[in-house]
This record gives C-alpha cells, structure tokens and sequence, in this order.
C-alpha cells in the first residue's frame, strides 16, 4: 500500500510540474508529499470489488474527490485559480 501511494504521490508531483497545484506557505514538497497521503488515505472508500471472492483484497480503492479537497483545505492548502 505505501508503494501505491508512493507512486501516486509521484505522478502528483509530475503533474504539478506542468500546472496548478496545491499551494501553502512555508510547506516544503515532503510536507505537502505527507498531507497529500494522509489526505488520500482518508477520503480513500473501498470500492465494491475491493474484497474479493474469499475476502482477499484486490486492491482497488477509491478516491472521494470531495473529501480530499476538503481535508487539503482543512490543512490549510489552496489550489490556485486560472
């Protein structure tokens, strides 16, 4: 799971490059890289196909777009307009 969310954070990052992006004062990239996770992780819902045949997990999780913006601007982040 960390390695999954490793590379998210990494395509992230990559994105960020080239547009708009999560913005606070003062935050370094392994600061935002951190709230990020924590962000993902909380607005993470197992998706319906999430367990598999026996219980075991396949892996798929979803991302509630709204409750990780929400939590990003609860910790005081902005994402710029325009």
């Amino acid at each position: 799971m960390k390695g999954f969310v490793v590379v998210l954070v990494l395509i992230g990052f990559s994105a960020c490059a080239s547009g708009p992006y999560w913005n606070k004062a003062g935050v370094s990239r392994m600061e935002l890289a951190q709230d990020d996770g924590a962000c993902q992780r909380e607005a993470s819902e197992a998706t319906p196909r999430s367990v598999g045949r026996g219980g075991g997990r396949t892996g798929r999780v979803w991302v509630n777009h709204w409750r990780y913006t929400d939590c990003m601007r609860a910790k005081g982040y902005t994402w710029p307009s325009g």
